[in-house]
């Protein structure tokens, strides 16, 4: 099955957290739903749980065999925000597919997380264009302006 290589959330870690991840993995023995996968690489990432680098790794595994815009989305800010070491893969994938996304909020959401990428690189004139674009393609989300004035 696609989760047996991952640690997954124990009992005594928490009992509500883990009887809900059963309740999910039933239903993805079910249906087969990608969607699913993806709740429960955030439900690895809840308190007091919070296990990061093991829904990146699911993450990194469903995008190999998923074009899903919301697992690259997921990735992108996972590492972003919780893994400093190494290189966010998803952000290279979310260049590759901005093409196709015809959504402007998920747009929106993939430039604010390039940018952000970039600016962790410390590519400042870079991530501006970012967090610029990400500004006309959803003026209503407020981090995008959060970083363009961090920047500016």
């Amino acid at each position: 099955m696609f989760l047996d290589d991952f640690n997954m959330i124990s009992f005594d870690e928490s009992k509500n957290l883990y009887l809900y991840q059963q309740h999910l993995i039933k239903n993805y023995v079910d249906t087969n739903d990608e969607n699913i996968i993806l709740q429960i690489a955030i439900l690895l990432s809840l308190p007091p749980i919070a296990d990061y680098p093991e829904a990146i790794k699911i993450l990194k595994k469903l995008s190999l065999s998923t074009g899903n815009l919301n697992v690259l989305i997921l990735g992108a800010y996972f590492m972003s925000e919780y893994v400093f070491d190494e290189e966010n893969c998803f952000v290279s994938a979310l260049l590759g597919s901005l093409e196709g996304i015809e959504n402007s909020k998920d747009k929106s959401i993939a430039c604010y997380l390039i940018g952000k990428d970039l600016k962790k690189k410390n590519h400042k004139e870079e991530s501006l264009i970012w967090f610029k674009r990400s500004i006309e393609y959803g003026s209503e989300y407020v981090n995008n302006y959060l970083e363009l004035a961090e920047l500016l």
